[in-house]
């Protein structure tokens, strides 16, 4: 009852509802019983909150963890598994998913990012521009006279 303290293993949450659990141990109790659901409301609300399209239909993403697993694998460590969008631009839909680790998603990232950065350079400075670091890191100069960057 509202003012008790919750049910659940371990926790002394105070209840905010009639309901014998806190919301914290309700949502573990429905993540453990349904973790595939819970995946799938997980993505589809983070993709729409930084505006990607999710154009996955819960059956469509039921079968997409069980052919990749992916529900078994999921996780924040390094080899943990995401979702990656093969073209970005068509956002999370059949046929342009697959999984990754997490070190792979992010060294994407950071490659696609680095590209993005270049190009801008390119078109802001045209042949003016050289990239003057190894492709690993991301620092730009301009060229001034005698083909030297400006800073030297």
């Amino acid at each position: 009852m509202k003012g008790d303290t919750c049910n659940g293993e371990g926790c002394s949450n105070v209840l905010k509802d009639n309901s014998l659990l806190c919301s914290t141990c309700r949502d573990r109790k429905y993540r453990a019983l349904n973790p595939i659901r819970w995946l799938f409301y997980k993505n589809k609300n983070n993709a729409k909150s930084r505006g990607i399209n999710w154009r996955l239909t819960f059956e469509e993403f039921k079968e997409f963890c069980e052919e990749t697993m992916y529900h078994l694998t999921v996780g924040r460590s390094a080899d943990g598994m995401t979702i990656n969008r093969m073209k970005e631009e068509l956002g999370y839909q059949k046929g342009n998913i697959e999984v990754i680790t997490l070190a792979d998603n992010v060294r994407q990232q950071n490659e696609d990012r680095r590209k993005r950065e270049e190009e801008l350079m390119k078109l802001k400075y045209g042949d003016r521009y050289i990239n003057v670091l190894p492709v690993e890191q991301s620092n730009h100069a301009i060229v001034g006279p005698g083909g030297f960057p400006k800073d030297w």
